[in-house]
């Protein structure tokens, strides 16, 4: 009943009780999706019950002070998967891939950045070297579009990996 207390102090009944128009689509008007949405991550952030589920996560090592429901749910999926069951096995798996997949984007990016702005340096330097030719562009694009090759081709060979 305390827990309940927290919840409704916080909470914006408004959000929930009046007339809200249903969208076109069918779908739930925003202003209650994003009610719905802060009411859950409040409830996922309340400490967890006294259980089975608060011994199991004690046994494996989590600190007591940690343990809140989202915690539970996570150890419900684990003990799961622990016990065979391959659709909470593929869950966990997809959530570390997704954060494996977001690494992987990130260092691609930098790389390329890395890249940009050494073909940008390369640019800059045959620029200067060039107003004191004779020779004109012709040695310019020659140069630019060599150097430009090799870093492309260095920059797909670190993307590969």
């Amino acid at each position: 009943m305390a827990e309940e207390a927290r919840i409704s102090d916080d909470a914006e009944e408004s959000d929930l009780d009046e007339h809200v128009e249903m969208p076109a689509d069918g779908g739930r008007p925003l202003r209650l999706q994003n009610a719905m949405k802060r009411r859950v991550k409040e409830v996922l952030g309340l400490p967890a019950p006294d259980g089975e589920g608060r011994t199991y996560l004690e046994t494996m090592g989590v600190p007591p002070d940690r343990i809140d429901n989202c915690m539970l749910i996570v150890g419900a999926v684990f003990r799961q998967a622990a016990e065979g069951n391959l659709r909470a096995f593929q869950e966990i798996r997809s959530l570390i891939e997704n954060d494996e997949t977001d690494l992987e984007r990130r260092t691609k990016r930098a790389n390329l950045e890395k890249t940009k702005a050494q073909i940008e340096d390369i640019r800059r330097k045959l620029l200067d070297d060039n107003d004191c030719r004779e020779d004109g562009p012709g040695l310019l694009t020659g140069v630019l579009e060599e150097s430009m090759a090799s870093l492309w081709a260095e920059g797909k060979g670190d993307n590969d990996s």
